[in-house]
């Protein structure tokens, strides 16, 4: 199997600098998720990275007939959250299909401490949409 020419994107970002990134890429799903010994930071303890690779989902490649060849990789160290983002070959459309509606940071945090206290995903998404404060957050000025 000949060896696969990944491009580098990010290397050695921060877990914020990282999820960024992939938050400005096109669409994607993860293909394939699987646990490895981590080589990325310089932490000499045995501990464990989370490697995942990318596919394109996005409605503007899938539109076309031609499959889109676009690959992504992701190298996350578990410790440190130390993060290593590649790439391999180019989306066949290059129009940017339109982002879904993600949860931003603070109604993340919300759900990582309702989820800690042992609440279902049901009632932390009725809690959000009870608290005015979750749905549309405050701009500060």
């Amino acid at each position: 199997m000949p060896r696969l020419n990944w491009t580098e994107i990010g290397v050695g970002m921060s877990g914020d600098a990282g999820r960024a990134l992939l938050d400005s890429m096109k669409s994607y799903t993860v293909d394939k998720s699987n646990q490895v010994s981590c080589s990325i930071c310089g932490d000499p303890t045995l501990h464990q990275a989370r490697y995942q690779l990318l596919v394109c989902d996005s409605a503007s490649c899938g539109a076309l007939e031609e499959a889109c060849k676009w690959r992504g990789k992701v190298v996350t160290c578990m410790t440190t959250e130390t993060m290593n983002v590649y790439t391999l070959s180019s989306h066949v459309c290059v129009a940017t299909s339109p982002k879904r509606k993600a949860l931003n940071l603070q109604q993340k945090e919300y759900c990582r401490e309702m989820a800690n206290t042992g609440l279902r995903p049901v009632r932390i998404k009725l809690g959000m949409e009870k608290s005015s404060t979750l749905l549309y957050p405050m701009v500060q000025t």
